[in-house]
């Protein structure tokens, strides 16, 4: 049993073996409580069939019941959510009545490196929106007592900005690619996961980041995927107010600079990847992306040939606030 502290409630990960343990654990490792609390907010019962030699039971629906993101018609209902990964074979079922969840995968083999470095994102996502809490497809940095958002597509420059600016003492890092918004007052951001992946040609520029480095046998055919806990433990911030949200755009040409965007800019840059992404988001999850949206200020920060000052550039920023 491992126990962690995600977005200030307490998630336990009951493991049958120790085989899934290397494959789960580790993105949540800056979160790890020491000393198990006696009640959990989240339990979670995780096992693979090989190493266990416990099948999971006959499933009860037929291929044409599979909708967007793996959740599966007939067995979603208000208080059971249920995702299943055709290609990977792996099932996610979510009771919101009892707070429990199971995780299985047929074979440790089948979990892929993505979902190493982000993993339960079909349980986690919709237990928080449960409990008001917004899981968001962004990466976010900060300093000691605030906090910046990066929301956009793929290749907009969310995970190399937040990366590098592990590598500015003024600046910590909270997550590359998916994060957990408190949108109450005042609004936290906290992180979830201490990984980090970028394309391999990229990575080539972080040399700082090698000794985090997950995966280095496989990035012929994997992103570079990085686990900052411990490594990087001293520049991993858990939770802070978030006093803006930036849109990178990759201009390639001239000085970094900010400009400012509006709340339906951020809207476009958060919604569609987070909602599309995350299985179960659906209308309550963009009510409450366009409730924040109307709460924090925004702005374009335009990536230019000079990527090695980007952090300067939000280090500048950030101390006016």
């Amino acid at each position: 049993m491992l126990t962690f502290e995600v977005g200030g409630k307490v998630i336990c990960l009951h493991f049958a073996s120790h085989a899934l343990i290397p494959l789960i654990a580790p993105a949540f490792g800056h979160l790890n409580l020491p000393n198990h609390p006696s009640n959990a907010d989240l339990d979670v019962y995780l096992w693979d069939s090989k190493s266990t030699g416990i099948p999971m039971v006959q499933r009860p629906w037929n291929y044409d019941a599979f909708s967007h993101k793996g959740m599966i018609k007939g067995f979603d209902s208000e208080f059971v959510k249920t995702t299943y990964q055709t290609d990977r074979d792996i099932l996610s079922v979510l009771n919101l009545k009892n707070n429990k969840a199971i995780y299985w995968v047929s074979d440790t083999q089948v979990v892929p490196y993505f979902e190493t470095g982000a993993p339960l994102l079909g349980i986690l996502p919709q237990w928080f929106l449960e409990e008001g809490e917004l899981f968001v497809h962004g990466g976010a940095i900060g300093m000691e007592d605030k906090g910046v958002l990066l929301v956009g597509p793929g290749g907009s420059g969310k995970s190399t900005t937040a990366l590098r600016c592990l590598n500015n003492l003024s600046l910590y890092y909270l997550a590359d690619d998916y994060c957990l918004i408190d949108c109450n007052d005042p609004v936290y951001i906290h992180s979830v996961y201490c990984s980090g992946k970028l394309d391999p040609v990229q990575a080539d520029s972080f040399s700082f980041l090698r000794p985090a480095l997950h995966n280095p046998s496989n990035l012929d055919k994997e992103k570079a995927l990085f686990f900052l806990y411990p490594v990087f433990a001293h520049r991993l911030l858990k939770a802070v107010p978030l006093k803006a949200i930036f849109i990178p755009q990759i201009t390639g040409k001239g000085r970094t600079f900010l400009s400012s965007a509006s709340p339906i800019d951020v809207f476009k840059a958060l919604a569609p990847s987070t909602v599309l992404q995350l299985p179960g988001f659906g209308h309550k999850a963009s009510k409450m992306i366009a409730k924040l949206v109307r709460k924090v200020p925004a702005y374009h920060i335009n990536l230019g040939d000079d990527p090695e000052i980007v952090p300067e550039v939000i280090h500048e920023y950030m101390i006016r606030l």
